[in-house]
C-alpha cells in the first residue's frame, strides 16, 4: 500500500511543479518570484505524509520545514555567487551549501517552529537577498521554448523529491521528511534550464525575485498547515493552508509599488 501511495506521490508531484515552472516562465517579473515560490514541493510533500502516516505528524514537519527552507535558501545565494563562472560549479557548490544546512539540520534540529524561523530561516533569506541585490542584474530575457523533454526531466526530477520525502518520513521520521520536503526541485530545475537558454548573466536577478514574499508564503503556508491538519484533516488542512498562503501574497502584491519590470516577460511584446 505503501509503495502505490508513493508512485502516486511522484507522478502527482511531478506533473505539479512542472506546470508550476511554466507558469512561472510565463509571467511578469512582478509575478515570477511568487509564482516559482508557490508551496509545491512541500504541499505535495506534506500532503502524502499526512496520508502515509497521519495528519497529527505535520506539526513535526511543519516545525523543520522553515529550517529546511533556509537551507534551500542558502542554496539560491551559493548558486547566484557562483553563476559568474560555470554551471557545474554553481550547481555543486549551491547542493553542498543546501547538504552542509541539511547536515547541521538534521544535527540541531529546531526545537519550535519559532526558533526554526528566527534562527535557521530569516538571516539566511535575508542575507540571500542583501547579497543577490548587489550583483550584476540583467534586465532583459527573452522568450523561453519548452520541449517535451524538458518538462519529462522537471516532472521526474521534482516527483523523486516529493516520493523521497514521503519515503523518509515513514522510515527515518518527520524530520527528514520535512528536511526533503524544502529540497530546491523547483529552484534547480529551474535555475539550470535559464542558465542554459538566457546566460549566467540572468541568474542574480532571477534568483533574487524568490525571496520576498515567497519565503513567507511558504512559511505562512508550513504554520498554517501544522495547525490545521490536526485539527481538521488532510484535505481541509492544505485547502486552509493554501488558502492564508494566497491571501497573503495578494495583500502584499496589492501593497507593492509598481516597480520596473527587470526581466521582460517570456512571451510580452
Amino acid at each position: 500500500m505503501l509503495t502505490l501511495k508513493l508512485i502516486i506521490s511522484f507522478i502527482t508531484g511531478g506533473l505539479f511543479i512542472a506546470l508550476q515552472t511554466i507558469i512561472g516562465e510565463r509571467v511578469s517579473m512582478r509575478w515570477r518570484g511568487v509564482v516559482l515560490t508557490i508551496p509545491s514541493t512541500m504541499a505535495v510533500s506534506i500532503l502524502f505524509i499526512s496520508i502515509t502516516k497521519s495528519p497529527n505528524d505535520i506539526i513535526e514537519v511543519a516545525r523543520v520545514l522553515p529550517a529546511g527552507l533556509g537551507a534551500c535558501f542558502l542554496f539560491a545565494t551559493i548558486f547566484a555567487l557562483l553563476s559568474r563562472y560555470s554551471l557545474i560549479l554553481s550547481l555543486v557548490g549551491g547542493l553542498a551549501g543546501w547538504a552542509a544546512g541539511a547536515a547541521w539540520l538534521l544535527y540541531y534540529p529546531p526545537a519550535t517552529f519559532w526558533s526554526s524561523l528566527f534562527i535557521y530561516n530569516l538571516p539566511i533569506a535575508l542575507a540571500g537577498y542583501l547579497i543577490t541585490r548587489r550583483l550584476p542584474q540583467k534586465e532583459e530575457l527573452t522568450p523561453l521554448a519548452f520541449t517535451p523533454l524538458r518538462l519529462v526531466v522537471r516532472a521526474v526530477f521534482a516527483g523523486s523529491v516529493v516520493c523521497s520525502a514521503v519515503a523518509l518520513a515513514n522510515t527515518l521520521g518527520n524530520t527528514w521528511g520535512g528536511l526533503f520536503s524544502a529540497f530546491p526541485a523547483v529552484f534547480t530545475s529551474t535555475f539550470v534550464l535559464y542558465y542554459l537558454a538566457h546566460g549566467k548573466e540572468v541568474m542574480p536577478a532571477v534568483i533574487r525575485s524568490i525571496y520576498f514574499p515567497g519565503d513567507f508564503t511558504m512559511v505562512i503556508f508550513t504554520y498554517v498547515a501544522g495547525v490545521t491538519f490536526p485539527l481538521w484533516g488532510t484535505t481541509l488542512g492544505l485547502i486552509a493552508a493554501y488558502a492564508a498562503s494566497a491571501v497573503f501574497t495578494i495583500i502584499v502584491q496589492w501593497l507593492r509599488p509598481k516597480p520596473k519590470p527587470l526581466l521582460t516577460a517570456p512571451g510580452a511584446a
